[in-house]
């Protein structure tokens, strides 16, 4: 008779890793936009346990939001260093953290809210004078965990003199300044779920109410998508540089298109504070426009402050969608489409409603 061998712990313990339904695979997490990959890049999610920030490699950041979504921040290029320098691209001057009320250092512990990603502290190469990030793409993306929303509240990215590639955002962003004026495209394109939806309430308390407003673009934004409603303020303006001892405009003011899939809002309150919300403008041209949301209150909507909820070019405009209404607010020129030189085409679905300020819905 010939006895069967048996192996011993070892051996079996061995064996269950060796299992193909134990194979490490991206885990799907289901939320309200259905399912998506938590996995990212080959990066282990951090399933839902409150941790500090992480510097997972030179491109990746990963963190716990405040209602616990596993939040990733990927940058094109290698800028975060691995070796946590003290001297070059240090993560507490690039990433700027509240928990809760209190501010927080990169590697503090707990769920931490984004106020501020400033890629100007990111190192120069001191031939060119050229920040490093110049060109980066940035994506941040939240990933559900238990009970949370989803998505996540990003204060402000800092880009002052770095043109960047494309910028995505899992969810509301106060504000973006980037471009430099020597390029001609500041920022490629940008994709958020809502725009200065949460206002300052996300962004360093050291910042104006007019800079956390305000998302300044050095030359061309190529292109610009709200998947919700946006409440900020997007400005192109004009880049000008030194040419042969003569100022030349060497990065004009334009944005190539504008998707809102919800409406453009301004601040409803009355007075200067809501002067500029809820506006898109550019000192140069704008391409195409739509205003997708319907509702009752839904389209291009203005608010109390000048310009609030508006859509003004210093120069052409060439066409404006409006799926629903343009209704005008109580300040000036609010619930309006202002092109300085031409305005090819407009379509607006529904009415076009007067209100208490000068000019306001035309």
């Amino acid at each position: 008779m010939i006895m069967k061998r048996h192996r011993n712990l070892l051996s079996r313990l061995a064996n269950l890793f060796r299992r193909k339904d134990l194979k490490p695979e991206a885990v799907k997490l289901t939320g309200g936009r259905g399912e998506r990959l938590a996995k990212i890049r080959g990066i282990e999610p951090l399933e839902g346990r409150i941790a500090p920030a992480s510097l997972i490699d030179a491109h990746t950041v990963q963190y716990n939001d405040l209602d616990g979504d596993v939040v990733t921040v990927t940058v094109s290029k290698a800028l975060f260093d691995p070796a946590a320098s003290t001297t070059v691209n240090k993560l507490d001057q690039i990433f700027t953290f509240t928990n809760g009320t209190t501010a927080s250092l990169f590697d503090d512990s707990g769920p931490q809210q984004l106020q501020l990603l400033d890629l100007t502290k990111v190192s120069v190469d001191l031939n060119t004078f050229i920040s490093d990030a110049d060109g980066t793409s940035i994506s941040i993306t939240a990933a559900k965990v238990g009970a949370s929303d989803d998505l996540t509240n990003v204060g402000a990215i800092k880009a002052t003199n770095i043109a960047l590639g494309k910028v995505s955002v899992d969810g509301d962003l106060g504000q973006i300044d980037c471009g430099r004026a020597k390029i001609p495209k500041g920022l490629q394109s940008l994709v958020v779920n809502s725009m200065y939806k949460s206002g300052v309430s996300t962004q360093p308390a050291t910042v104006t109410a007019a800079d956390a407003l305000e998302s300044r673009i050095t030359g061309e934004l190529g292109s610009l998508r709200v998947k919700t409603d946006f409440y900020g303020f997007i400005h192109a303006v004009d880049g000008t540089s030194l040419v042969s001892g003569n100022v030349q405009t060497t990065a004009p003011a334009k944005i190539t298109s504008v998707t809102i899939n919800g409406s453009v809002i301004g601040n409803a309150t009355v007075g200067t504070a809501s002067n500029n919300t809820g506006l898109i403008d550019s000192d140069g041209s704008i391409g195409t426009v739509r205003i997708l949301g319907v509702g009752d209150t839904a389209g291009l909507i203005g608010g109390g402050g000048t310009n609030s909820g508006a859509i003004l070019a210093n120069k052409a405009i060439a066409s404006v969608t409006i799926a629903d209404s343009i209704i005008g607010g109580g300040g000036a020129s609010s619930g309006a489409v202002i092109s300085k030189r031409n305005l090819v085409a407009i379509s607006v679905g529904d009415d076009v409603t007067g209100g208490a300020g000068a000019g306001s819905g035309v």
